[in-house]
């Protein structure tokens, strides 16, 4: 709490707040210039980089920053990944595309039978209904810390089928982890 000393005002108290106040933004900004004019730059040569078809710009699987890769050697330590059989399984586009309609029907009839029969009520029907589904995505972080710096694959399914279940579980889950 704080309070005016003897012999000041609250009016006194609030002018001299307000005072270290404005004397703080001003030295900041004075101080920062320099700093906001080279994030700027930054900012601007990052923007310019990617729109360059020859390199990917990205961020690292830890911490905070910028990585610049070469496109080439992404897209093979990509195929690299995809390679392993154990892990992904080759099928056509069009397959592919069959194969998530197929799925998001499969959920929406089991979904709509549990509706049918009081097991899940409207507003979770409503909440966890996929419709306009789109394919996940595969995407690599590299792995700075690494030698070789290896990539870590990320599957990005939002808009997915299974995207609106899972976003409902994971308060749910939560308190198991």
């Amino acid at each position: 709490t704080i309070l005016p000393s003897a012999g000041t005002t609250w009016d006194g108290l609030r002018s001299t707040l307000r005072d270290i106040c404005c004397r703080g933004v001003a030295s900041y900004r004075q101080t920062n210039v320099k700093n906001y004019r080279f994030y700027q730059n930054v900012v601007k040569s990052l923007q310019g980089l990617a729109k360059d078809q020859t390199v990917v710009v990205t961020r690292p699987d830890k911490g905070s920053g910028v990585v610049i890769l070469d496109r080439l050697d992404y897209v093979t330590k990509m195929q690299g990944l995809l390679a392993d059989t154990t892990r992904f399984c080759r099928i056509s586009f069009t397959n592919m595309i069959s194969f998530m309609h197929q799925r998001e029907r499969k959920l929406q009839t089991l979904l709509r039978k549990h509706l049918s029969t009081n097991s899940i009520s409207q507003e979770v029907f409503k909440a966890v209904f996929p419709s306009g589904s789109r394919l996940a995505v595969l995407y690599g972080l590299p792995k700075i810390h690494k030698t070789g710096v290896p990539l870590r694959p990320i599957l990005s399914a939002i808009g997915s089928h299974t995207y609106k279940l899972a976003k409902f579980f994971v308060p749910m889950l939560r308190q198991f982890t």
